[in-house]
């Protein structure tokens, strides 16, 4: 968020122009807000555009996705990553299902043992695991010009 608001290069006239018209239109929301958890530093995280939510940020799961352009896979913690991946309710149902739909050949955890038997009821398990947020939904709202 840090690095957006930069590259704007507004004034700090301009700052608070944008501050006082998102406050107005009810899109700035209190970061000291505990329902928002992201913490200062992590050491890796995940940019993914959700199609039914828009931006959604995923720290310290990196080792869930064996992708070519994903330098911070690391097959140890795969296993871990997709668990964290498919129980967590802060993660969206459509990421996890990206995972499956990109990663499953790749990974250990999926091609045999538990995770493979998970794979034959999936959709159940995220329903379950992610009860509150199993449909995607807004929660942070980009605005401005």
């Amino acid at each position: 968020m840090e690095y957006l608001n930069a590259t704007l290069n507004l004034s700090d006239k301009e700052i608070e122009e944008a501050k006082e018209r998102a406050r107005a239109d009810g899109y700035f929301r209190d970061m000291n807000d505990p329902q928002i958890d992201f913490p200062k530093e992590a050491e890796t995280g995940l940019v993914f555009f959700n199609s039914g939510s828009g931006t959604e940020i995923a720290i310290n799961l990196n080792s869930a996705f064996p992708l070519s352009n994903n330098p911070y896979f690391n097959v140890e913690e795969s296993e871990k990553d997709v668990m964290d991946l498919f129980i967590s309710e802060e993660i969206s149902t459509e990421l996890s299902k990206y995972c499956i739909k990109h990663c499953k050949s790749k990974l250990p955890f999926l091609k045999r043992g538990i995770g493979k038997m998970y794979l034959k009821d999936i959709d159940f398990l995220l329903r379950f695991w992610k009860r509150e947020n199993y449909f995607a939904k807004p929660s942070i709202t980009y605005t401005g010009q």
